[in-house]
């Protein structure tokens, strides 16, 4: 009977494990839990352009309660630091998973040369306008998994992040060092399409990678 608690209580320890994906991030500073949710077709916000409840997050949370008040109840007498234990291994799942998931790609996209070769992280941008046309200096980093020499970049607002405004920028184009990552600052140029005078600083800017080429 012993053996058959403690056999259960190992599987809280994964309860624990799968509420940690759920919240943790990536080395791109993105929810692994919002990209579960969406492979499977489920937005991760209860309401459109990320406002409401965050699902994944709420999940997670249940999850924990649970896995850590299993793994205490089925655990503690063979495991007698079980609490202690499960706070480090959570921290260092912390710390490792970004490392791991940016290992994992460079290893699955090592010999892609196509859009598929890179990702860009959000960027932080100064943005000051002389009447409509706007100047948009941004700072991020830009990751080529492969064999792509060059990508073509341009910043785009967020549609929650100031509705008011609808700036198109230019494209840039950036030579690439293969297999690598870069932490990048760019001016970008852009036309204000209604209205002049956009100045400010703004972060979490997307940045769409247009195209690559191989050389």
């Amino acid at each position: 009977m012993g053996v058959i608690i403690i056999k259960k209580g190992y599987y809280f320890i994964i309860v624990i494990l799968a509420a940690m994906l759920l919240i943790s991030q990536t080395h791109l500073k993105e929810s692994f839990g919002d990209q579960i949710f969406e492979g499977i077709g489920i937005s991760p916000w209860s309401k459109s352009n990320q406002n409401g409840m965050h699902l994944p997050v709420i999940l997670a949370l249940f999850l924990l309660c649970i896995g850590v008040a299993g793994a205490q109840r089925t655990l503690r007498d063979r495991h007698p630091r079980i609490t202690r234990s499960i706070l480090i291994g959570c921290i260092a799942f912390f710390v490792v998973f970004p490392w791991a998931t940016e290992g994992y790609m460079f290893v699955v996209k090592y010999n892609a040369s196509d859009i598929a070769s890179t990702e860009v992280s959000n960027g932080k941008c100064n943005f000051v306008s002389n009447e409509n046309n706007v100047n948009a200096d941004c700072s991020f980093k830009i990751y080529n998994y492969g064999k792509a020499d060059e990508v073509v970049i341009r910043p785009i607002l967020p549609t929650n992040w100031n509705r008011n405004v609808d700036i198109v920028f230019e494209a840039n184009t950036l030579s690439l060092d293969q297999h690598s990552k870069q932490n990048i600052t760019m001016r970008f140029n852009g036309i204000q399409n209604n209205g002049s005078g956009f100045n400010g600083w703004g972060q979490d800017i997307d940045l769409e990678v247009i195209s690559t080429n191989k050389r």
